[in-house]
């Protein structure tokens, strides 16, 4: 392929998930910047692609690379809400209990904001893109066991500390029922 129709290939190919993977780092009125130059990094780079793993693979890496670069100049990250699905299972069977798993998932962003960074970039690449433990490894460039341990260890720390904030909270709104 040539220069550019390789690029345009991977952006038609990709583009979506690179997409849905940088919305998890900042704010969609950047992600299209961040694609930019997430593909354009991807061109100029793309003699250094030695084809050992997936095309998506390697540009999750740039593009994880790319929003970290960016992290680093802004110091915010926005995480998904929806990652407490794979912590916790409720029933959304009436209106409270919806507002209380919203609440739930605002404490869940702010609980993922609060892991290490390590930890963070495995719990948005295993709980959230749902990549396979092999796929993080190679974006992470770790062996397949740290992928494991660490996202294990993420979701320990995430769920205890959840509990507890969650245990304080109902039992507020249960001394408040009494009264």
């Amino acid at each position: 392929m040539g220069d550019f129709s390789e690029v345009e290939y991977w952006f038609t190919q990709h583009g979506n998930d690179i997409y849905n993977f940088l919305v998890y780092f900042t704010d969609k009125q950047e992600v299209d910047d961040l694609m930019q130059e997430t593909f354009i990094k991807a061109m100029t780079s793309r003699h250094t692609f030695q084809q050992q793993s997936h095309e998506k693979t390697w540009l999750i890496s740039i593009a994880r690379r790319v929003a970290i670069d960016n992290y680093r100049k802004k110091k915010i990250v926005n995480l998904p809400l929806t990652l407490y699905q794979a912590l916790f299972v409720d029933d959304k069977s009436n209106p409270e209990t919806t507002l209380l798993e919203n609440e739930r998932d605002r404490d869940l962003y702010n609980q993922v904001n609060t892991l290490p960074k390590n930890q963070r970039d495995v719990v948005i690449l295993r709980g959230v893109m749902e990549l396979s433990t092999k796929e993080c490894s190679e974006v992470l460039s770790w062996s397949e066991a740290k992928v494991n341990t660490t996202y294990h260890r993420a979701k320990l720390v995430l769920r205890k500390q959840i509990q507890i904030k969650w245990e304080e909270v109902e039992s507020c709104h249960a001394k408040k029922k009494t009264k």
